[in-house]
Parts: structure tokens; sequence; C-alpha cells
């Protein structure tokens, strides 16, 4: 609720003439502070409404602002915890790549070892019958 200030214009008007001013300059001041005095003066009651609805307000304006930066930084968390598991990802699969290359490498080298042995050993066995007759043979030459 608001209420205007008390004004006694004519106890202003006496006042101002007591202390030397012409009494039209007095009338004129009284009317222009009368004017100026009938205008609506806040309360403390007034003033108490005023705050506690400013700090509503306010208190809305707060949730609204958390909200927001809350929601920005769940994108911003998202999206560097969406690069870095990509990232991991990736080292992952290259150690995982390198790592099933090498044991597939050396199955491979094993396997065709393996088979490469078994296909040489008849020649082997036959390399080794033939070193024995020329011995043979160059023993008997020479002897």
């Amino acid at each position: 609720m608001t209420m205007p200030i008390q004004f006694d214009q004519n106890q202003y008007i006496k006042t101002l003439t007591d202390a030397g001013l012409p009494p039209e300059q007095a009338a004129a001041h009284a009317t222009a502070l009368a004017a100026a005095l009938s205008q609506p003066v806040a309360t403390e009651t007034d003033m108490a409404v005023q705050r506690a609805e400013l700090r509503a307000l306010l208190d809305e304006m707060e949730v609204r602002l958390e909200e927001r930066l809350l929601a920005k930084l769940t994108v911003l968390l998202e999206e560097m915890l969406d690069r870095k598991l990509k990232e991991l990802e990736e080292r992952l699969e290259a150690r995982l790549e390198a790592k099933l290359e090498a044991k597939l490498e050396a199955k491979l080298e094993a396997k065709l070892e393996a088979k490469l042995n078994a296909k040489l050993r008849p020649i082997y066995g036959m390399g080794a019958v033939i070193i024995i007759m020329l011995t043979i043979t160059m023993t008997k030459l020479f002897l």
C-alpha cells in the first residue's frame, strides 16, 4: 500500500513568508512542493513485498540459469567422453590388431616351416643317399 506524505501547505507558506519570501513566491513554492509530495510513497510493507517479489524472481532466474548451465555442461561432457572413448577404442583396436597380427604371423610361419620341412625331408634323404654314393664312388676311384 502506498501513502502520500502529509503536507500542510498553509503552514509552509507562513514559514516562508516569515523568513522574508514574498507571499506569491511562497505560495508558488508551496504549490510545487504539495504536487511533488502528493505522489504515492512506498511504505516498509511495500518495500518488503517488492523485495520478496525480486527475491522470488532472482531465485527463479537462478534455477533457470543453473538448468541451462547443467544442460550445456552435460552436452560438453558427453562430447568430451565420446571423443575420449573413440580415442581409447582406436588405441585398443591398434593394440589388438598388432598383437593379433604378430600371433597370426608366428602361427603361419610355424605351419609353413613344418610343411616345408615335411616336403623337404624326402629330398634331404635323397641328398644324403647321393652324397654317400658319391663318397663311395670317389673312394673307389681314388683308392
